[in-house]
């Protein structure tokens, strides 16, 4: 079984599945024009703290999913939809299991497409027994 922190990622993955040609959380995984949209999950921080829970950690997770879109013109709309896309399928499989902390945009123009990246910030908290890090308590 994975780490609790990789579960979670899988989760968010799963999740988007179904709005994008490519679902991957391999950070760095080259994508192809074919792949495209494509999202990147990957955990980012994660802070530990004990809890009073039975000698249980709490842990809250920055979980990162990056979109990736190409675009003759409408760059931000194609961003922007994927996003919402997202957003939507994360909170309907995963209700209150996440919360959003952020989006960033970049986007960059070579030829005549551009490609753009949208970053969704996702917290998530739970908890494990140091003795089993891959068991999520609750």
């Amino acid at each position: 079984m994975a780490l609790a922190a990789a579960q979670r990622v899988d989760a968010i993955a799963a999740a988007l599945v179904p709005t994008a040609a490519t679902v991957t959380t391999d950070r760095f995984h080259p994508f192809a024009e074919s792949e495209l949209p494509a999202w990147r999950v990957t955990a980012d921080a994660e802070d530990v703290t004990a809890s009073g829970l039975d000698g249980t950690e709490e842990h809250i997770l920055i979980v990162n999913a990056e979109g990736f879109v190409q675009a003759d013109t409408g760059i931000d709309d194609a961003m922007n939809d994927l996003a919402a896309d997202g957003l939507a399928a994360v909170a309907t499989a995963h209700p209150n299991t996440y919360q959003l902390q952020g989006i960033d945009r970049e986007a960059s123009q070579s030829a005549e497409a551009c490609t753009g990246v949208i970053r969704l910030r996702f917290a998530t908290r739970f908890f494990v027994s140091p003795a089993a890090p891959e068991v999520i308590v609750s």
